[in-house]
């Protein structure tokens, strides 16, 4: 388990209040990730990150994790079952220098290889977010079947999101009112469907969903 985070601006660069703002996001859900807690700011993005080490042990698989020249970025929670499958049909060795052995790096290369189409080749459970700097791009992706978490708000022409819907309730401006109708549907079908949640203002990317 590993926990996401991170604010994407659709308009003016972000300031050192949405920086603090993530380290605040990564800090309540450092639970998900007791092996290491980051974050990185860019002009229009701040991505977030608490890792459990599972796959690549070693710092190689620390996020945010970036490709060889730092023009694209990942934070990533989940694992990819057929990653090294991927790896050997797209000869991602032959093409890239690998610096470890993570599902993180291998996605984020599949990325470079393929393009956003990479997802549907996917197999696992993830929820991870891509920034493109080069294409000025940002990729919020979700599983296919919505196994692992990913929650976000758009406020103030910005996306906030996290792994988990107590690191968004200190969205400044944001109401904590619940949502009765996610409640009461919570209670007659043990799930709340489509992309509410408990609370108004907050969503829930659904499986399969890309934004």
């Amino acid at each position: 388990m590993c926990g996401i985070a991170g604010i994407i601006s659709l308009a003016e660069p972000v300031n050192d209040a949405d920086s603090a703002f993530v380290r605040q996001m990564v800090n309540t859900t450092k639970h998900r990730g007791p092996d290491m807690q980051a974050t990185r700011t860019f002009e229009k993005c701040v991505l977030g990150s608490t890792r459990l080490s599972i796959i690549d042990l070693s710092d190689n698989g620390n996020m945010p994790m970036c490709n060889h020249d730092g023009s694209i970025w990942i934070t990533f929670n989940g694992e990819v079952s057929n990653f090294l499958e991927l790896k050997r049909k797209y000869k991602l060795e032959e093409k890239y220098a690998f610096k470890g052995s993570s599902d993180t790096e291998v996605i984020l290369h599949l990325y470079e290889e393929r393009g956003i189409d990479f997802i549907l080749e996917l197999s696992g459970m993830f929820a991870f977010c891509i920034y493109d700097s080069r294409k000025q791009k940002v990729f919020l992706v979700r599983d296919f079947f919505g196994i692992n978490p990913f929650f976000y708000v758009i406020r103030n022409n910005k996306i906030y999101f996290a792994s988990e819907i107590k690191a968004l309730l200190d969205i400044p401006g944001l109401s904590r009112e619940l949502n009765e109708e996610s409640i009461f549907h919570y209670f007659s079908l043990a799930y709340i469907p489509h992309r509410s949640t408990p609370f108004k203002g907050i969503d829930e990317l659904r499986g399969s969903e890309l934004l």
